[in-house]
Formats: C-alpha cells, sequence, structure tokens
C-alpha cells in the first residue's frame, strides 16, 4: 500500500510541433515563466515551460493532490538539459515510439512510463549486474519492463541529470539485449527448419 504522502507526476518533454496543442497565449506566456494548464473545470492539469519557439517541457501532475512534487520539479527545469537529447536519441530506436517522457516518483525514483517495453527472459540475471549502479529493468505489476534509476531526495538539477543518463544507459542495454535475442532467435529457428521440412515431407 502506498502512503498517504506519496505523488507521482510525468514530465514531458516537446518539440515544438506537440506545443501547439497549448495555444498561442499560453506558449507566449510560457516563454517568461512557468504557466498553469487547466482543464476544462478550471483544475490544475499540469504546468508548462517554453524555452524557446522550438522546446518546451510540461509537468503533468498526475498522481499529486499537494502539487509539492510537482512544483519541486518546477524549480529544477526551468532550463533546458542538455541529456535530454541522448535520451530522444535512444528512445527513438523503439518502434512505434517517440515521446520524451519520465515519472518522477517522490519516493526518490525515475522511471521511463508504462506500457512500451516488455519483459524478457534473463532480466533478473541483468538486475543483479545493475543494481550497484542504482539501475533497474523493474518488471511492472502487470508483466510490463520500466528503465528505473534511484536517486536522493530531494531532487537536485545535477542528480535529474545524472538519472536521465542513468536511464538512457538503462534503455541501451534492453535495446541491445532484445535486438541480439531476436537475431538468435531468427537463427535458431532457421536452423532447426531444415528438419521441419524433412517431417513436413513425411507427413504429405
Amino acid at each position: 500500500m502506498m502512503p498517504e504522502d506519496f505523488e507521482s507526476v510525468l514530465v514531458r518533454w516537446l518539440r515544438y510541433y506537440e506545443l501547439k496543442k497549448f495555444g498561442d497565449d499560453i506558449i507566449r506566456d510560457a516563454k517568461i515563466n512557468w504557466v498553469e494548464v487547466k482543464d476544462e473545470n478550471g483544475n490544475i492539469k499540469g504546468y508548462l515551460k517554453v524555452f524557446n519557439n522550438r522546446e518546451g517541457v510540461y509537468i503533468d501532475k498526475w498522481f499529486s493532490k499537494s502539487g509539492n512534487l510537482a512544483k519541486e520539479l518546477m524549480n529544477i527545469l526551468s532550463e533546458p538539459i542538455e541529456e535530454i537529447d541522448g535520451f530522444r536519441r535512444i528512445i527513438s530506436g523503439l518502434n512505434g515510439y517517440s515521446g520524451v517522457e519520465l515519472e518522477f516518483r517522490s519516493d526518490g525514483t525515475v522511471s521511463t512510463p508504462y506500457g512500451f517495453l516488455t519483459w524478457f527472459h534473463g532480466q533478473d540475471l541483468i538486475n543483479q549486474l545493475l543494481t550497484k549502479y542504482c539501475l533497474e529493468l523493474a518488471r511492472d505489476y502487470d508483466g510490463e519492463t520500466r528503465i528505473k534509476v534511484y536517486v536522493k531526495r530531494p531532487y537536485t538539477f545535477e542528480n535529474v541529470k545524472r538519472a536521465i543518463k542513468i536511464v538512457s544507459e538503462g534503455l541501451r542495454i534492453y535495446l541491445m539485449i532484445k535486438k541480439i535475442q531476436e537475431a538468435e532467435a531468427l537463427k535458431t529457428t532457421l536452423a532447426i527448419i531444415p528438419c521441419l521440412n524433412d517431417l513436413k515431407e513425411n507427413l504429405s
């Protein structure tokens, strides 16, 4: 059971074409300072900051009733983080996924979002090697995988940068392993196909 003060927010780093949905007025104001983004009922959904006409960052309050975690991150993310470019390049290797998003939790964990990485056999063994780097290819509650890194609270500009670097390397490990597994699966299947051909001929 999660503690009552548990909070989790989603942080999305946006390109210019993703900013357009917020509208010109919000984008203009967000170039100066953080802007509250509200839903149709006037409730605050999140906060937007635009660094220039080409990029910005959006903090989605998500699971944050008090908003304290979101405000803590606003102080840190008011300036661009160069490490996001490296994360973006690595994540582009995932078919069908181009978003640049990380989940920050009040317990000091930073992770990739739910729903686009899958569990693979041998992942527990990999995690035994990664634990000392505060990194985990964590298995989620329904078998999905997240790249998760553990950092100290409060969040700071430096430890967030470091967390993004470690998550990026964790994602690189994941992608390389999946690629090798796919290649080995194809190699093994091709090696067995001649036997299947012989069996097929015997059945016909």
